[in-house]
């Protein structure tokens, strides 16, 4: 298999024509990219504790990872490809919330709280309809997991 290859002025990538997609979760219309120090650190921690589904991995180190969470499409870069301010990096996830969607969020919860991820927000049923709580992960990415309040009867 060919590996994504950044370009060293944008930390874009190219993708030689050979390379096939890995189905919907590659062509996500909207996929947030986790610039992290250690991709496969990353991608161990998700899939211990968030059950994330590795659909590819590249370079060993890795440099690159993407996979999904319930349908969730999330991808890990190594952090020396961001192009952005240095300090940037020490703010990861400042103001936005990642929310994925899961059937049961009281059982991510508990393995989140097994894992001793930093609960950012409790777990509650909030008037929005969602039953959902915030997490910062081990490199400093919030993510909301939230699962719909069932109607009552």
């Amino acid at each position: 298999m060919s590996c994504v290859k950044p370009t060293p002025s944008a930390g874009a990538t190219s993708r030689p024509s050979d390379v096939a997609h890995e189905g919907r979760f590659e062509l996500a219309p909207i996929a947030p990219e986790f610039f992290v120090p250690d991709v496969d650190a990353a991608v161990a921690e998700y899939q211990e504790v968030l059950r994330y589904t590795l659909l590819r991995k590249e370079g060993a180190p890795a440099t690159f990872a993407i996979g999904h969470i319930h349908g969730a499409t999330i991808m890990f870069m190594h952090d020396r490809w961001y192009t952005g301010p240095r300090a940037e990096l020490d703010s990861r996830g400042a103001g936005l919330d990642i929310r994925v969607m899961v059937p049961d969020v009281d059982a991510y919860r508990e393995r989140i709280r097994a894992a001793g991820w930093p609960v950012m927000h409790e777990l509650g049923d909030r008037e929005y309809g969602l039953r959902d709580f915030i997490v910062r992960d081990p490199n400093g990415f919030r993510l909301r997991f939230a699962s719909p309040i069932p109607p009552r009867p």
